[in-house]
């Protein structure tokens, strides 16, 4: 079991030269991997934990809850595979916070070796999925 996210529209090969536009709208991490990548992202205080879906809500209007001005992706998207939408304001408000965190060597350090790589790719899927309808975690 794991998390597998999907870009809403397919991105141009051209993002990202020798990358199939498939390859370049999937991202996956195993339940061990998303544990990890959410303590990177709270690091970076890209995650909002105080976003939920309305009291009551079900089905689509669950999953496809928003914020009018997001302060980063709500957590709880990430902590379920239940095709959570992450729209593109939540992922720039994300990437913002990240950007302005100052965290980068904490995050580089928490990564390690094994995982920086994986950690830096997961960005630029996040910056391609903002420029494309956003993602949804399955």
């Amino acid at each position: 079991m794991g998390y597998d996210m999907y870009i809403e529209e397919t991105p141009d090969a051209k993002e990202r030269p020798g990358v199939s536009e498939n390859d370049l709208a999937y991202f996956r991490l195993n339940i061990w991997g998303m544990g990890r990548f959410r303590n990177l992202m709270d690091t970076g205080g890209m995650l909002d934990w105080d976003a939920e879906p309305p009291h009551g809500a079900t089905g689509e209007a669950f999953s496809d809850f928003t914020l009018e001005e997001p302060k980063g992706i709500p957590g709880i998207k990430f902590t379920s595979n239940d095709g959570w939408l992450v729209t593109p304001d939540e992922i720039r408000a994300a990437l913002a916070q990240l950007e302005g965190s100052g965290n980068a060597d904490v995050i580089r350090e928490d990564a390690g070796e094994g995982d920086i790589d994986y950690w830096l790719a997961w960005i630029h899927y996040l910056q391609v999925a903002e420029r494309h309808g956003g993602f949804r975690v399955w």
